[in-house]
């Protein structure tokens, strides 16, 4: 629960009705942008909408926080002309007078704990750049997949091109960023689910050129296109700017990525330091959508330090779930780490050359499979799940049979380099 206001007796109202409905509060008092997440109600002043609306100019600065609510009271400003206004930069909003509507309010956060979610989002981010972000939004994906989740892995990084390469010896066939901004309309989740490309039964939403209609198969005849049901062919291939901006039809890419929630859990390549971006930038923008967030901490000097700014910045919005990879270049033990960070490493991904050879050869989600990798993959799956608010042992009802055995004795500890447990 977020309140935007001055007045003292508003935020005393405020903190009366966040502690009665067990919520935890933070205030913003102005004089800023607005920084929230998706699962934050926004509780604004009606005399403060003004300087809230100074910081949502375009689209893209809407934020990206849950159901807002203008708050009025006796002599103050119009709370319904404040909600009108407001509604011209976010969705519309209700409207409680205080201190009179603070049952009504308490009540609305009650039942809006209790709504059934959607799939959460999750976002994979670099605190520097070159450490393996997309090689570990891949893998999770396979694991939480291999565990019976519906997943799809989308790649938010501007200019970034062909993820599912890093998946497939071969050209894969399906529509790509490039085909879906030009969309008229948003279809719907299931159906844009089963156009994208695939490897392994793990779906990726990236760019590049097609090769539905280019790539010849291995008896020299033409791959088969694929149409979706309602949705156009792949287009021809030519690179489009994606996935930063907006669609023709003003359809943003984070909507894209949305439609999925009620279809599969989603899996989000941010690349390097999003959650840095000052609030409005596109990345920013991918980030505040995300249920909660793996950031990868690499031992250096350099990618410590953007770690802990990251984490300093995005931890009170959402939960994140630190993860050390890479050499250590720097003298560094797992707990110094931690205590640079603030926060215990959840995992630790060890260094693998064969990596590099992997994601030429389109085996990245083989190598994924490596015993040295194994252990920690099940034991950041296991503190994604945990940040999430799910029993890591709880498996899906769509789970198949085959899904890989869960270890007998739960949580395990990761091993580090120096034969710490985390």
């Amino acid at each position: 629960m977020v309140a935007w206001g001055r007045d003292r007796d508003f935020l005393r109202v405020v903190a009366d009705v966040a502690a009665a409905a067990d919520r935890p509060l933070r205030v913003h008092s102005g004089g800023g942008a607005p920084l929230w997440g998706p699962l934050d109600t926004v509780i604004v002043e009606a005399e403060s909408v003004p300087d809230l609306m100074s910081h949502l100019e375009g689209e893209a600065a809407r934020p990206a926080a849950g159901p807002v609510v203008v708050a009025g009271r006796d002599g103050g400003s119009d709370p319904w002309a404040a909600a009108s206004e407001l509604s011209r930069r976010w969705g519309p909003p209700a409207v409680v007078v205080l201190p009179q509507g603070r049952a009504w309010l308490a009540d609305r956060l009650a039942l809006r704990e209790e709504a059934p979610a959607a799939r959460p989002r999750i976002g994979v981010v670099g605190a520097s750049g070159g450490i393996g972000t997309s090689a570990l939004a891949l893998w999770l994906g396979g694991r939480l997949r291999g565990r019976g989740n519906e997943v799809v892995v989308v790649d938010a990084v501007p200019a970034s091109v062909g993820l599912d390469a890093c998946i497939a010896p071969r050209p894969l066939p399906g529509l790509r960023w490039e085909d879906l901004v030009g969309l008229p309309g948003l279809p719907e989740g299931a159906a844009l689910l089963g156009t994208l490309p695939a490897a392994h039964g793990l779906p990726v939403l990236t760019s590049g050129s097609s090769s539905t209609a280019a790539e010849p198969g291995k008896d020299g005849t033409q791959a088969p296109e694929v149409t979706g049901g309602d949705l156009p062919p792949s287009a021809s291939g030519a690179l489009a700017p994606a996935p930063s901006l907006p669609g023709a039809a003003g359809t943003r890419p984070w909507d894209i990525a949305t439609a999925f929630g009620g279809e599969a859990m989603t899996v989000i390549d941010l690349g390097t330091a999003a959650g840095m971006l000052a609030p409005g930038d596109a990345e920013g923008r991918w980030l505040s959508r995300c249920s909660a967030v793996v950031l990868l901490v690499p031992f250096t000097r350099r990618g410590l330090s953007q770690a802990r700014e990251v984490r300093r910045r995005w931890a009170p919005l959402m939960p994140l779930v630190p993860v050390g990879v890479g050499p250590r270049f720097c003298d560094v033990t797992d707990a110094e780490a931690a205590r640079i960070l603030g926060e215990r490493l959840h995992a630790v991904i060890p260094h693998l050359p064969s990596v590099y050879a992997a994601y030429e050869a389109g085996h990245l989600l083989e190598e994924g499979q490596h015993r040295a990798l194994r252990r920690p993959l099940e034991d950041l799956a296991d503190a994604v799940l945990a940040a999430l608010g799910r029993n890591p042992e709880e498996r899906s009802p769509a789970a198949s049979g085959t899904a890989p055995p869960r270890h007998r004795n739960g949580r395990r500890g990761t091993s580090s380099a120096r034969g710490e447990r985390t």
